[in-house]
């Protein structure tokens, strides 16, 4: 059985301001601000809770629509007004939320049938209309009632002869209840990971609660390379109930090459080592852009411990320009920040991010404030992934970076800046690479330039370079 205990006392009733608007009704206005503002995730087989299509499931649900609005709580959006421009902001305005507050605090009045909108159309639950491509994993997933799974991959063979430009793509998971995200990757032919040495990650499209779909700004296109394959990548949840799963990503083709090509890069710092009971865990990294590029949209990610995340740009002259804040991290929604203009910014550029941990008993979905927490996969573990969507100016610089080598001591020096200052500090040098310096006889300076760098990474090459063996160097005289 199910035990109960009864709780002493009475309802608290929260003192509500009441809205006035004469003549609001559900026809007129309301019906209006539903369609355009929620319905796209309150309908039927979508994330939302509960669907909102007709007149008796906003009388339903009035009151919860007047708290959540009036919180600005819903639609859901995490960005600081104060910075940066979105062209996705789901925000209401000011008149719609004393609208939608007015018609409650009214008495949900209907109104007249005539004054109703057509019903808005959607197709089979992709949110930019019929796709020209859909492809599905290749077989059913059955995920258990219980227990903890890694991520499950698949991949597939699209037959393209040619290179595709993809304008808009969009993932469809086949049973949201236990998919905690899905990506689909591009493996370009010869390729086993989407992965490049500088970040770059060549990636179609993905989808978690919130936003992760990949639009492209006028003029920009993804390219979809001749021969490459496409990996599914599913992370579930097991909810208590066995589920089958089958998810499918549906592609909307250009018409013709583009004048940009869209790129992606995760510039992440996986060194983040939370303490336990830390309230206030700070961490950052830098992304150096190596050839003139336009940022597009960005997308910050941590787990459940996360607090906060914060973009801002460096630019070559030491001037900071903050980009975008969330200040109050909420790991259910993913947003894709989507600039309303692309920003231009020169070579040289670095993106900063900066984010907070709270690791402390304070925080209400903290699964173990006395576990010391590292980055990880799994949502109980860390992650600080600052992605960024882009273009280049040049469509060369797309090649010249896709030629630098993990080992490059350039990039290595970008990965230890981590506050994008030029130089290395002992606390940004990771704890695995000390004895490295210790060995190879290397001083612990309180910092390191750039050039001081390579001069060390040379010096460490040449301690480390595998000696040739006695055959090898006879081998190497022989004419």
């Amino acid at each position: 059985g199910v035990f109960q205990t009864e709780a002493d006392g009475c309802l608290i009733d929260k003192l509500e301001r009441r809205y006035e608007k004469p003549g609001v009704t559900y026809a007129k206005e309301v019906s209006r601000i539903l369609q355009e503002r929620c319905q796209e995730c309150h309908r039927p087989g979508q994330t939302a809770p509960f669907s909102l299509l007709t007149y008796e499931d906003a009388a339903r649900h009035a009151r919860m629509i007047k708290e959540v609005v009036t919180q600005r709580r819903m639609p859901p959006w995490h960005a600081d007004p104060r910075i940066g421009r979105f062209a996705n902001d789901r925000r209401l305005s000011q008149d719609e939320i004393e609208t939608l507050a007015a018609w409650v605090d009214a008495g949900k009045p209907k109104g007249e049938e005539r004054d109703l909108p057509p019903p808005r159309e959607f197709i089979s639950g992709w949110r930019h209309g019929r796709p020209d491509l859909i492809l599905t994993m290749p077989e059913e997933f059955e995920v258990p009632a219980d227990g903890v799974l890694p991520y499950q991959r698949w991949t597939i063979d699209p037959g393209f002869t040619e290179d595709k430009w993809v304008r808009v793509a969009e993932c469809l998971p086949g049973a949201p209840s236990v998919v905690h995200h899905l990506v689909v990757y591009i493996l370009p032919p010869g390729k086993k990971q989407p992965f490049s040495a500088d970040g770059t990650i060549s990636i179609l499209a993905g989808w978690a609660p919130g936003d992760m779909g990949t639009v492209c700004p006028p003029d920009t296109a993804l390219r979809l390379p001749k021969g490459c394959q496409l990996q599914f990548e599913l992370h579930y949840t097991p909810n208590g109930t066995a589920t089958k799963d089958r998810s499918s990503v549906g592609i909307h083709f250009a018409d013709k090459p583009p004048r940009f090509e869209y790129f992606t890069n995760s510039f992440a710092n996986e060194s983040i080592m939370l303490p336990p009971h830390d309230p206030h865990y700070r961490a950052e990294q830098i992304w150096r852009l190596r050839g003139d590029a336009r940022i597009i949209s960005m997308v910050p990610h941590m787990h459940w411990r996360g607090k906060s995340y914060r973009y801002e740009v460096i630019y070559p002259d030491g001037r900071r320009e903050p980009l975008l804040s969330v200040p109050r991290w909420d790991f259910n929604w993913q947003n894709v920040y989507q600039l309303k203009e692309p920003l231009k910014l020169p070579k040289g550029a670095k993106l900063h991010a900066v984010a907070h941990w709270d690791n402390s008993a304070n925080n209400p979905y903290n699964p173990d404030p006395s576990a010391t927490v590292r980055f990880g996969l799994q949502t109980w573990e860390e992650m600080m992934v600052g992605w960024v969507a882009y273009v280049w100016e040049r469509p060369e610089t797309a090649d010249e970076v896709a030629r630098l080598t993990p080992d490059d001591p350039d990039l290595l020096f970008d990965r230890f800046d981590r506050n994008g200052d030029d130089v290395v500090t002992l606390d940004e040098v990771p704890a695995q690479l000390r004895p490295f310096m210790k060995m190879a006889k290397l001083p612990d300076p309180e910092k390191v330039s750039r050039e001081q760098f390579k001069t060390m990474f040379e010096s460490l090459k040449k301690q480390f370079r595998p000696r040739p063996s006695k055959k090898q160097t006879n081998g190497n005289h022989q004419p």
